[in-house]
């Protein structure tokens, strides 16, 4: 039975990696599980949730130990990541032993061709440079959309920039391929093509890897996009465009590469990656029993953080999604992404095709929220567009649009499950089917949202017309707040307007009063007064107003809409003081908040399933007609019953293991069987695996959805659905 490499890695340090001395917890694992799975009644996807029983004889896993050597630091809040390598080789062997000699551990079937130069295995565990000429090393990893990683020490610095070393994808002679390397001269890191002998550059990111140094090198290609990553965090994305005639799309050799120079460089733990779970430790349970003591942790994706978040911000329209980034402005407030304007941190938009229209207007058509957390306004940005969010096992958030799996990556059938394991195709134990009844839909109703109009408000620092909060303290020294000379101190406020009875006004950006920053000069008339007594006398001093989005703690997008947040600043030299009055003033509201439902629906499916009803009102569309376009795709996709697959599977042989390692979310799969006159092409829309005996026995679940297909006709060329089998 072929078995993977697994390793599951804890950052008890708390330091960024996980090279401490007990990070590695793979040898403690008696047992593990992770699923990773979508509700088939709400579309949306479940956080990923990740279960292990660690052996904790020594009660090295037990918090209250304090003579044990992890004492403080078995703390909920940890970082955390399972990954999984198939095919895969450490390298090690005799020290010298060329690598085309060396025998690749846990499936020796693979193995390597060095094209280029030559390589050689050391005992302690990885491969180099034979002598000082540039080399290629390949194996065929029989996957062609797949992810490579190496750990890979770079060569000390040289006299000359010849030292880099880097990852080859999808290589078929040394005319063709893709290539991966970190310029260690050049601080970067560069993707290439070479296609029929002729190079050229994909991209260059800077990136500082540094001599002598060792990172973790990860590589995904994935239809026409290549992925980088270092040591988990992602680097860049390029797209390899045109291959010509050299059909390297679909080549499945990849192996790495160093320079002449680079002869001191050492690559280890390289393979067909994949990062099946990157999170944080939400549990640690030990359970103390004689000779039987274990310890379970609990760990949980991104999705937990973002369900604990709450916002008190708006979401702004302009024309469509891609312009706006609603989904990484949702993400900036959970500190997920950085910007708005491009791929940035954690967020990946995985389609080039164009989003639905949400708005027409730009300021008018804000949603407000007064409380709701993050995830579920992630869930109205996945509803808007019709699409799909989940996190990848990088951390990485990723939006699929509504037609992502249209898109010639997903029109290719990747592998195929049958009921059998031939050491060919993927085999299943168990096969579960659901008719998809629960699923069905057949009046879709989406919600919109438009202001009439804005109006700003008068906001000076001496008479600001609406103000939020004030400390009435200036009467009375018990409510004022002592600032030191430079301290910053942050006030929250909610904005009402019940001036206007019968008109829905909605606040809108906050602001400091007067527009922010010092004052030209001061008065006892002013919105915010710093004195050196509490009691409201003695040295008046100048204050300085942040923004939310400014300051030494800015929050930028986190409190607006509803709620706003300024900082106030004692910005005088040296006099510290109090804080005897803060007024908050409103840069503008909407008004005349109007509120819609655009319904869709479907007679023939409601006579056949009765009436079945999905209400979204909480959408981005101002426009009964955007919002229509929308519901009438997600009406075509569920107004019938979506057949759902469960495919058990467990690693009995290369075939199953392979596809174990490599299938993730939104793979297409074709699933044969033949008891019930079954053969169709499907998506994976979740899977769970189970990890045993020391992690090599894995068995897994395939959530499975039908791609595509009606009860009347197939989507797909001339396939057809009747009957309960294709034909």
């Amino acid at each position: 039975m072929p078995s993977p490499y697994v390793r599951m890695l804890v950052d008890w340090d708390a330091n960024g990696n996980y090279t401490g001395t007990y990070d590695d917890v793979t040898g403690n694992i008696r047992s593990m599980s992770f699923s990773h799975t979508r509700s088939s009644t709400t579309d949306y996807m479940n956080g990923a949730v990740l279960n292990v029983q660690l052996n904790n004889n020594d009660n090295l896993y037990s918090p209250p130990k304090e003579s044990g050597d992890l004492y403080g630091k078995l703390v909920s809040g940890k970082n955390c990541v399972l990954r999984m390598w198939y095919p895969y080789d450490n390298f090690e062997d005799t020290t010298g032993t060329a690598l085309t000699s060396h025998t690749v551990p846990y499936d020796s079937a693979f193995t390597w061709t060095t094209p280029v130069g030559a390589f050689k295995c050391h005992e302690d565990g990885y491969a180099e440079l034979t002598t000082g000429a540039a080399s290629f090393a390949i194996m065929d990893t029989l996957e062609y959309d797949t992810e490579i990683s190496s750990e890979i020490t770079t060569a000390p610095t040289s006299s000359t920039a010849d030292f880099d070393v880097g990852l080859i994808l999808r290589y078929i002679d040394t005319n063709n391929y893709i290539e991966v390397t970190a310029n260690v001269s050049a601080n970067n890191i560069t993707c290439s093509k070479t296609i029929g002998g002729s190079a050229s550059v994909l991209g260059t990111t800077a990136y500082t890897w540094g001599s002598n140094t060792k990172r973790t090198l990860m590589a995904r290609v994935h239809g026409d996009k290549v992925r980088v990553y270092v040591d988990d965090a992602k680097v860049a994305a390029y797209s390899i465009g045109s291959t010509g005639t050299a059909d390297i799309d679909y080549a499945t050799k990849h192996g790495f590469r160093a320079k002449s120079s680079a002869t001191a460089a050492k690559f280890h733990h390289f393979g067909g990656f994949r990062p099946l779970f990157k999170g944080k430790v939400k549990e640690i349970r030990p359970r103390p029993a004689k000779g039987n003591q274990y310890c379970y942790l609990r760990c949980f994706d991104s999705f937990e953080d973002m369900k604990l978040m709450q916002s008190h911000t708006y979401l702004l329209g302009s024309a469509d999604k891609r312009e706006n980034f609603p989904f990484r402005q949702t993400l900036i407030m959970g500190g997920k992404a950085t910007s708005t304007s491009a791929e940035s941190s954690e967020a990946i938009e995985d389609t080039e095709s164009t989003y639905y229209l949400a708005t027409r207007t730009g300021q008018q058509s804000e949603r407000v929220f007064d409380g709701d957390n993050l995830l579920a306004m992630l869930y109205m940005v996945q509803d808007s567009e019709d699409g799909f969010i989940y996190v990848d096992g990088h951390g990485m958030f990723h939006f699929e649009s509504h037609d992502h799996r249209g898109n010639d990556i997903h029109q290719q059938t990747v592998t195929v499950y049958q009921g059998s394991y031939d050491g060919t195709n993927a085999g299943y134990m168990q096969y579960a089917y659901d008719d998809g009844i629960d699923g069905v839909y057949n009046i879709v109703e989406f919600g919109t949202s438009r202001a009439e109009g804005v109006t700003n408000k008068t906001n000076s620092f001496t008479a600001t017309t609406d103000l939020m909060w004030t400390d009435p303290s200036v009467e009375s020294s018990a409510g004022a707040i002592a600032i030191s000379s430079g301290e910053t101190i942050y006030f929250i406020g909610k904005y009402r307007d019940n001036t206007n009875f019968g008109v829905n006004q909605v606040p809108s950006s906050p602001a400091p009063p007067g527009g922010g920053g010092a004052p030209g000069s001061l008065s006892g008339s002013d919105v915010i007064q710093i004195w050196t007594n509490a009691d409201g006398t003695g040295t008046q001093l100048t204050p300085y107003r942040y923004a939310t989005s400014e300051g030494p703690d800015a929050v930028d997008n986190v409190y607006s809409g509803f709620w706003g947040r300024i900082g106030v600043k004692n910005n005088h030299a040296s006099l510290d003081g109090y804080i005897t009055k803060v007024g908050i003033g409103m840069a503008s509201v909407l008004y005349n908040v109007n509120e819609g439902i655009k319904r869709v629906e479907d007679s023939t499916s409601m006579t056949t399933h009765g009436h079945r009803r999905l209400t979204r009102d909480k959408t981005l569309f101002d426009d009964s007609g955007y919002a229509e376009s929308a519901a009438n795709h997600r009406l075509a996709r569920v107004k019938d019953p979506i057949v759902r697959m469960r495919l058990d599977l467990i690693n009995y042989d290369k075939a199953t293991l392979l596809d174990i390692v490599h299938r993730r979310l939104s793979d297409r799969v074709h699933v044969i069987e033949t008891g019930m006159g079954m053969s169709f092409s499907g998506y994976i829309d979740g899977y769970s695996i189970k990890f045993s005996q020391g992690n090599t026995v894995v068995e897994q679940t395939l959530h499975v959805t039908m791609a595509g297909v009606t009860t009347s006709a197939g989507k797909w060329g001339s396939a057809r659905w009747g009957m309960f089998k294709w034909s």
